[in-house]
């Protein structure tokens, strides 16, 4: 959301870091479409979107009681934005973790990226129509390994808004930057519950 936006920049400028983060104003999905951002009355930085609308009219009857419509988006794919190997990638997309990563096939077929975070709800996930074993095979079959990295992971399971956290190890509006100009350290991240960490293998 623009808001949001708008304050990460105020934030990059308040730490004299901004020289080393260029953002991306961007949704991501699969094809560019049409987008729609709401969030919660209650919680308005809490984005979700909608996708492959016709009209913000039509948009409107599909937002759940309880939210409203914050803005209009041009979603795009990822690996039309990011064609470099990256370091440090953090995904946090209300459910849309799937149409991210393959937003960005290309990305991760042709370029190393060696480290994921990335948060996901599995409930939220099937509310998008996205399945998300599919999420976890989509590293797997890249080469990635599973590690959890919480023990609570059963009881948060269990929980109504299953959140899950885990390891990935290798043999959606994002950022991209060169936090250590030494190392060369570049981080990617698609923000927008459940924690996943991926590493790439030594």
């Amino acid at each position: 959301m623009s808001r949001n936006i708008e304050l990460l920049r105020a934030s990059l400028q308040a730490s004299k870091i901004s020289q080393n983060v260029i953002v991306h104003p961007n949704g991501l999905g699969v094809k560019p479409s049409l987008c729609i951002l709401y969030s919660d009355n209650g919680n308005v930085g809490d984005g979700h979107t909608i996708c492959d609308i016709t009209s913000e009219k039509e948009a409107i009857g599909r937002i759940p009681r309880g939210y409203s419509l914050r803005q209009v988006i041009n979603s795009t794919r990822l690996d039309t934005l990011v064609n470099q190997n990256i370091d440090v990638m953090k995904i946090d997309v209300e459910g849309s973790e799937l149409y991210a990563v393959q937003s960005g096939i290309r990305l991760f077929d042709k370029y190393e990226v060696r480290h994921i975070v990335s948060e996901f709800s599995p409930r939220m996930m099937r509310e998008k129509r996205s399945d998300p074993y599919d999420y976890l095979k989509f590293f797997v079959s890249r080469g990635y390994k599973i590690r959890i990295v919480s023990d609570q992971l059963t009881s948060l399971f269990e929980r109504k808004n299953e959140i899950i956290y885990v390891l990935f190890k290798k043999a959606f509006f994002c950022i991209s930057s060169s936090l250590d100009k030494n190392k060369n350290i570049t981080s990617l991240y698609i923000n927008h519950t459940h924690f996943v960490i991926i590493k790439h293998n030594e």
